[in-house]
């Protein structure tokens, strides 16, 4: 389970809902549909239906992610989502969490100044708490994202490093104060993640490897399969509409 559905499941503990909002049909210019499923036995032909996660997101025309909606199990079961806005200048200006009924959890607003950016969080009964703040260098990367608890204090520090190609090749920071596992990246010649390689606060190392098989007539990726130390351990299904 990724960081992202992780806090899905957890955030509708944090606050009531309020009305739903909806992505602009008319600004979706693609949908893509990625579907994950581990692999039984180590055997690539052998996947785990019953636990499978999908991910349906949605971009603009500038190929800026619109909605987000994540699905569990072997019903695919939604367990809700986010939804982005975004000024002229393409920038994100507010972010919408909601559950599966499509109704809002929370909001978080965007300010930008300079090379940075301060993310306040708003709750249904109207109560504010700042959520987060990034750092971006010359090139427009994050360089530094800060996740704060409700009282503002720190919970996570984390940095990333890039390639000239503007391509995430390392990440690594802290947990409440304590070193967390550093993330180490590499790609294929088609800009496609190929390795990841992720050593923890003990030194203790994995290497996740991909393969990709099978691209549609735009070249984008359709079967992907991975391996973590030379074992099998996920296939990953993505189908890209567009508008």
């Amino acid at each position: 389970m990724n960081l992202r559905t992780s806090i899905l499941l957890f955030i509708p503990l944090l606050s009531g809902c309020s009305a739903g909002v909806k992505t602009d049909i008319k600004s979706v210019s693609k949908t893509v549909t990625t579907t994950e499923y581990l692999v039984l036995n180590e055997d690539f032909a052998r996947l785990d239906t019953i636990h499978k996660q999908r991910t349906i997101e949605k971009y603009d025309s500038n190929n800026n992610v619109l909605e987000e909606m994540d699905f569990l199990g072997k019903d695919l079961t939604c367990i809700g989502g986010y939804i982005y806005k975004y000024n002229d200048d393409g920038k994100k200006v507010e972010e919408y969490s909601v559950n599966k009924e499509n109704e809002v959890v929370c909001k978080e607003i965007f300010s930008y100044s300079n090379n940075a950016c301060e993310k306040i969080r708003i709750f249904a009964d109207g109560k504010r708490t700042r959520s987060g703040s990034s750092y971006y260098d010359a090139k427009g990367n994050q360089v530094k994202q800060i996740h704060y608890y409700q009282d503002s204090t720190i919970m996570m520090e984390t940095y990333y490093k890039y390639n000239s190609a503007k391509q995430e090749i390392e990440q690594g920071g802290t947990l409440d104060g304590k070193p967390k596992s550093i993330r180490f990246r590499k790609y294929d010649s088609n800009a496609n993640i190929s390795e990841q390689r992720t050593v923890d606060k003990n030194g203790n190392e994995s290497i996740e490897k991909f393969a990709y098989e099978g691209f549609d007539n735009k070249g984008n990726w359709t079967v992907r399969k991975s391996t973590i130390d030379n074992i099998p351990h996920s296939v990953t299904m993505q189908s890209i509409e567009y508008k």
